[in-house]
């Protein structure tokens, strides 16, 4: 049994409400404060605030009364159980969404609306990806199928967007929100607090929340503790917000997450038929720094209704320590992904039924990369780094979506996009300084027509790419299941196309989608053994060797009985 217990006192510190949430298997109980229209949330991962059951695309929403609901190790534990979203994770810490079969870089993450995909994202489970504290999250938005036209490179299994708390207030006066959370779980030996505190009125807020982990080890199948599962984690958020006049809106976030000491599980035990990996190995530590400076402006202009800047940083920093088996010595790496981001995005009403989403992005993502021995006496000596240093990928697209309604129960929605993707390897140490440089078109067309009140009929279409970034091209060393990994700079990029139709229908508290989809995925980036050995490992390195189809059925049914229950079932193939 597993027991957890929340206290959340209310906003604006009225009465104290506690909740306590039991969970026996896969039963619980889920307190939502209003009975909502299911199908009007708004998502904005579709680059405009469309409500949900209107948007053509298949759709996967995630709110803030389900987060509360739940208690989460890393934020896409919220996923579990969601249409289109099948989860797996290599060990505590670590985690892949697969989405239409796709996952890692092959999903294109974002929070806010920035990417957090880098240079080194690789397409399996990665740390990198827990790198966004789950307890500062408003919403999660996943659009399944491919979205080249809308987000570029990526974008192939689907987009997923993490929107995080906004402090919201209206009027003069200045008042003040906060939020304190515990929770305790006797299975995982688990503890999070968080505390959330917000200060303004409706010209200007300031808020700043903190997070703090920790973990036991989890229980095998013999009720023992399994060792390397145990780590903790924190993070802190801060933002600041200013609405100077009418239509104006400036706001800047600070968001920081640090996992100091994570054991990667899946090195260090063995598995089916092979022996652990490593003796050592750890992720020690992994931070993600992220500022974020955005301009919204909603007077209308010649060229725009809205239109909004936005430019970002992020910082992910990932040192390793490892020892193979059988070793005496300790190879210590630093690696540092610092990704620039710029992008202009704008949206035209042309006509009545008729609005223009438009912008550019830019994108430079420079990775630093080095490693050092340590042997027995503590002896340090340098050696070649995981990655090629001083890399750098240098993204830039511009893209064009309309949305039409050429009857007032039919929405039409297509785009198109231009993509330049430039990817530097100065890294001789290694002989494949290179420069790899491609341009990519990307599109999507989707239709949703109402057939009958709250029923809509929805079909897409679409083509996504995925350059090869700094990890597919240049990693070399050591990869799980006693691998070698040597760099490959002469890879192509990565294409889909993908059909899929459904329905969704909404009506009330009432909320329902089921959707058929294919896909072709063409020049598939794997990694191919070479049939030679390294330190006593297969040696592998990527190719573009493989193709693969898809087919498959997502389905949801959510209905809100109450203002205190909700029902929901979900059937994925």
């Amino acid at each position: 049994m597993r027991k957890t217990l929340t206290a959340i006192p209310a906003k604006n510190f009225g009465p104290v409400k506690v909740a306590i949430l039991l969970g026996l298997g896969g039963i619980s109980a889920v307190h939502a404060q209003t009975p909502q229209q299911l199908g009007a949330v708004e998502v904005t991962a579709a680059r405009s605030s469309e409500p949900l059951a209107e948007i053509p695309q298949a759709t996967t929403l995630v709110t803030r009364e389900d987060i509360d609901s739940q208690s989460a190790q890393i934020w896409t534990d919220y996923l579990r159980g969601q249409p289109g979203v099948f989860l797996q994770s290599s060990g505590p810490g670590q985690g892949v969404v697969i989405v239409r079969g796709l996952k890692g870089s092959e999903v294109l993450h974002l929070v806010d609306g920035v990417r957090l995909n880098n240079a080194f994202f690789r397409n399996s489970p990665s740390q990198y990806i827990a790198l966004v504290d789950p307890y500062n999250i408003e919403q999660i938005e996943l659009l399944r199928g491919p979205s080249g036209a809308l987000y570029g490179s990526d974008a192939l299994g689907g987009v997923l967007q993490i929107v995080t708390q906004r402090p919201k207030f209206s009027g003069d006066e200045v008042r003040w929100q906060g939020r304190s959370l515990l929770r305790m779980d006797t299975d995982n030996l688990s503890r999070v607090v968080r505390n959330q505190l917000a200060v303004g009125n409706e010209h200007f807020s300031v808020s700043t929340g903190l997070t703090v982990q920790s973990f036991g080890g989890r229980i095998d199948s013999d009720g023992d503790r399994r060792r390397f599962t145990e780590y903790a984690a924190r993070g802190y958020d801060s933002q600041l917000a200013w609405r100077p006049a009418t239509g104006h809106e400036l706001t800047l976030d600070v968001n920081y997450f640090d996992v100091p000491n994570l054991d990667r599980y899946h090195e260090l035990v063995a598995s089916f038929d092979s022996a652990p990996g490593s003796e050592l190995s750890k992720f020690a530590p992994n931070t993600r720094a992220f500022s974020h400076l955005r301009y919204l402006n909603t007077q209308p202009k010649l060229f725009a209704n809205r239109w909004e800047l936005h430019l970002s940083q992020q910082l992910v920093r990932d040192d390793r320590v490892s020892r193979d088996l059988g070793d005496s010595v300790n190879s210590v790496e630093q690696n540092r992904s610092q990704q620039l981001g710029l992008t202009f995005e704008a949206r035209k009403a042309l006509h009545a039924s008729l609005d223009l989403v438009y912008g550019a992005d830019l994108y430079q993502d420079t990775v630093n990369s080095s490693r050092q021995t340590v042997d027995a006496n503590g002896q340090v000596a340098s050696a070649r780094s995981r990655f090629p240093d001083d890399s750098q990928t240098t993204s830039l697209g511009v893209y064009s979506f309309a949305e039409w309604r050429p009857a007032s129960l039919w929405l039409l929605d297509f785009g198109v996009r231009v993509s330049d993707e430039e990817t530097d390897l100065p890294a001789a140490d290694r002989g494949i300084g290179v420069n790899v440089s491609e341009t990519s078109i990307t599109g999507n067309i989707g239709s949703s027509l109402e057939v009958s009140e709250g029923l809509r009929w929805i079909v897409n279409a679409g083509r996504g790419f995925r350059a090869p970034n700094v990890f597919d091209l240049g990693t070399l060393g050591n990869r799980p299941g006693n691998r070698f990994n040597s760099p490959n700079p002469n890879l192509q990029p990565e294409t889909i196309l993908s059909l899929d139709t459904g329905f969704k229908w909404s009506r009330g508290n009432l909320f329902a989608e089921a959707v058929v989809f294919t896909s072709k995925y063409e020049d598939r980036i794997v990694s191919a053994v070479t049939g030679n050995t390294v330190n006593g490992r297969a040696e592998v390195r990527n190719e573009n060797a493989a193709e693969a189809k898809y087919h498959g059925v997502e389905s949801t049914l959510r209905w809100q009985t109450s203002d205190k229950l909700r029902l929901s079932a979900t059937l994925n193939y």
